[in-house]
C-alpha cells in the first residue's frame, strides 16, 4: 500500500502543498481544473485531484501549477498526437510508392496520380494540425521547450520548427542521393535539416521544384531530376519519413518533460518557487510572452511587410510558410497562445495578479487588444497571405497605417500586435514589481 501511494505524497507535495502564500483577490477565477486528475499512465490509479487549483484565493503557485497543467501539458499531448498522425500517414505514402517501385513515367498506373493525392492530402492535413500546435505552444519559452541538454546542442523547439535557418537546398540535395538506395542513411544532426519547417516544401511543393538557386551548376540536382517521377517521389518520401520519425521522438520527449507522471516539470517549478522567491518563476512565465514581440510583430509581421529591417519597401519573399500558405493561421495561432498564457486559459493568471494589485483596466487593455489583433488577422481572406498582403505595398501609406485607420492591411496587422507589445513593456511591467521586461525587449520603441 505504501508503494502504490508514493508518488501520491510527491504530488501532493508539489501540487497542492505549495498552493500557499495566500494574496487575497475579491473576483476568483474559476478553471478547469475541478475536471483534471492525475492518473499513472498505464494502469488508470488517480494520484489525487488537482481541483484546488483554481478555487479560493490567487497565490502565486497556484498560478504557476494552473499554467503548467492546465495551459502548456493538454497542448504537448496535442502536439505529440499530431506529430504521431503526421508520422504515420507519411509512412503510409511510402508504403504506397514502395509498392510502384521505380517505374517510368508512361508507365504509371491510371490511378497512380489520384491514388497519391489523397496520401498526400492527408499528410497535408496533418502538417497543418501540427504546426499549427506548435505555433500556439512556441510562445511557451520556458522550461522543457526551449532547454538545452547536455545530451543535445539544439532545443526542442529548433528540433521541431527552425524557420527562418532552415537549408532547404541543403534537404535538396540531401535527397538527391537517391536515398532509397542508402538504407543506413541518417538524418544530418543539424536543426536546418529537419523539423516541420523543412517538412514544408516538400509536402506542398511541386515534385518537379528544387530549392537550389545554383542547381543548374549541380550535377547531383541535375541528375535527380532526369530520374523517373516514381523514384524522386520515393526518395523525397524517404527523407519525409526519416524527420517525422524525428519530430514524433521530439514531441514524445516535451510530453514526458510535462507529464505528472513522469518529468513533472511544473511539479519542479514549484520546487523553484518554494526554495526561492515564488515571483522568480512567475517571471520566467511573463518573460516568455515578449516571445510576440521579436518573433510575431517584427519577424512574422514587420520584415515582410517592410517595417523591420528590410532593406526595401517591402521584402514579401522572407514571409513565413511560403509554400504551405499558412502565415495568416500560424500568426493567429500565436496570439491564442499568447493569451493562454497571459491569463492562465480558464483558470489563474496574469490578468488575476493584475486585479489583485488594483490594476483590473491593464488586464482588461491586454486582452481586448489581444482579441483586436486575433479577430482582424481572422477577417482576412483565407486566399491572402502574409506575402500576398506584403506585396507593392506603398511606404508611406504603410507609415501611415495605424490600428484604427487600416490604410494597408498587412502594416495595420503590424500595429495592432505594437499595440499588445507596448502595453506589455509599459503598464504590464509598471503594475507589477516583481516582474521586468527581458533586456532584448527593454528600450525598444517599436
Amino acid at each position: 500500500m505504501k508503494g502504490r501511494f508514493k508518488y501520491f505524497s510527491l504530488s501532493a507535495i508539489l501540487l497542492v502543498g505549495f498552493l500557499g502564500c495566500d494574496l487575497s483577490q475579491e473576483d476568483l477565477t474559476n478553471g478547469p481544473s475541478a475536471k483534471v486528475d492525475a492518473f499513472v499512465e498505464g494502469n488508470g490509479n488517480i494520484l489525487g485531484s488537482l481541483e484546488d487549483i483554481n478555487k479560493g484565493r490567487y497565490t502565486p503557485n497556484k498560478h504557476i501549477a494552473n499554467t503548467g497543467i492546465n495551459v502548456v501539458l493538454p497542448k504537448t499531448r496535442e502536439l505529440k498526437k499530431s506529430l504521431e498522425d503526421l508520422s504515420e500517414s507519411t509512412k503510409l505514402y511510402c508504403e504506397y510508392l514502395g509498392t510502384i517501385g521505380e517505374t517510368a513515367d508512361d508507365l504509371l498506373p491510371a490511378s497512380f496520380e489520384s491514388t497519391r493525392e489523397v496520401f498526400t492530402n492527408k499528410i497535408k492535413d496533418n502538417w497543418t494540425k501540427a504546426i499549427r500546435i506548435f505555433h500556439f505552444i512556441e510562445g511557451f519559452q520556458f522550461g522543457p521547450l526551449t532547454k538545452i541538454s547536455l545530451t543535445d546542442a539544439y532545443t526542442i523547439s529548433d528540433r521541431i520548427y527552425s524557420f527562418p535557418r532552415s537549408n532547404f537546398c541543403g534537404v535538396d540535395l540531401e535527397i538527391a542521393l537517391d536515398l532509397t538506395d542508402m538504407p543506413n542513411y541518417k538524418l544530418r544532426d543539424n536543426e536546418n535539416y529537419i523539423g516541420l519547417d523543412v517538412l514544408e516544401p516538400l509536402i506542398f511543393g511541386k515534385d518537379s521544384e528544387h530549392r537550389c538557386l545554383d542547381a543548374d551548376n549541380s550535377n547531383d540536382i541535375q541528375e535527380w531530376l532526369a530520374k523517373p517521377k516514381s523514384k524522386r517521389l520515393m526518395d523525397r518520401c524517404h527523407y519525409m519519413k526519416l524527420v517525422t520519425e524525428q519530430l514524433v521522438e521530439k514531441g514524445s520527449k516535451l510530453e514526458m518533460a510535462w507529464s505528472l507522471t513522469s518529468g513533472n516539470y511544473t511539479g519542479k517549478m514549484l520546487q523553484d518557487s518554494l526554495s526561492t522567491r515564488p515571483f522568480k518563476v512567475i517571471g520566467e512565465i511573463s518573460n516568455s510572452l515578449f516571445f510576440l514581440e521579436e518573433q510575431v510583430k517584427d519577424r512574422r509581421i514587420g520584415l515582410p511587410s517592410g517595417i523591420v529591417d528590410c532593406e526595401n519597401s517591402s521584402c514579401p519573399e522572407r514571409a513565413e510558410h511560403l509554400f504551405s500558405n499558412e502565415s495568416i493561421p500560424s500568426a493567429i495561432e500565436s496570439l491564442k497562445g499568447f493569451y493562454a498564457a497571459f491569463n492562465g486559459g480558464e483558470g489563474f493568471g496574469f490578468d488575476d495578479l493584475l486585479r489583485l494589485r488594483g490594476f483590473r483596466s491593464v488586464a482588461e487593455e491586454m486582452n481586448a487588444a489581444t482579441l483586436k489583433a486575433i479577430n482582424n488577422l481572422e477577417k482576412i481572406k483565407s486566399s491572402e497571405t502574409v506575402k500576398s498582403l506584403s506585396e507593392n505595398i506603398d511606404a508611406r501609406q504603410c507609415s501611415l497605417s495605424t490600428s484604427d485607420d487600416r490604410k494597408v492591411e498587412i502594416c495595420a496587422i503590424y500595429m495592432d500586435i505594437r499595440g499588445i507589445a507596448e502595453l506589455l513593456k509599459n503598464d504590464f511591467v509598471s503594475s507589477l514589481a516583481e516582474i521586468t521586461a527581458p533586456k532584448e525587449s527593454q528600450g525598444d520603441a517599436d
